[in-house]
């Protein structure tokens, strides 16, 4: 074999090479966190605020999952027929299009249902969000899996 032959293997090799990785980092989405995320930025401050009001609360949520249920149980310092609107969101990181927004239902139980068969199987991250008339809540309950 000649330099000619070994030049020639090496620029077809780094050329497959380059295409390879074109190839398999083309198909990958980039789907953003929110879609405003201008208006979300402005409003950072009253999502501090939120974060550290339920942080003030003593009792934590829990979750409790079963085959067709995600239960969320709020404490008993949570009144819920002070809850003027809320959100419980399901954000599914690696595909946007499988996120998943509920509305708060006022319980007298302080539990609040959602059907997983309405959710595809996989990890979800869980933010619930909540307003009263004086004040609001944001708890991000971290990885959960469905």
């Amino acid at each position: 074999m000649n330099w000619g032959h070994g030049i020639t293997i090496a620029i077809i090799s780094f050329i497959t090479f380059i295409l390879s990785i074109l190839y398999f980092n083309m198909p990958k989405s980039a789907d953003l966190v929110v879609d405003n995320y201008y208006e979300a930025g402005i409003n950072f401050e009253q999502k501090i605020q939120a974060i550290k009001n339920s942080n003030a609360i003593k009792n934590k949520i829990e979750l409790k999952k079963t085959d067709k249920l995600l239960s969320i149980i709020f404490p008993k310092e949570v009144i819920m027929d002070s809850i003027v609107e809320g959100q419980i969101h399901l954000y599914r990181p690696e595909n946007g299009n499988k996120d998943k927004h509920f509305p708060f239902v006022k319980t007298s139980n302080n539990i609040i249902n959602i059907p997983l068969e309405k959710v595809d199987k996989g990890n979800y991250s869980l933010l619930i969000s909540w307003k009263t008339k004086t004040k609001d809540f944001y708890i991000d309950k971290g990885i959960v899996t469905l």
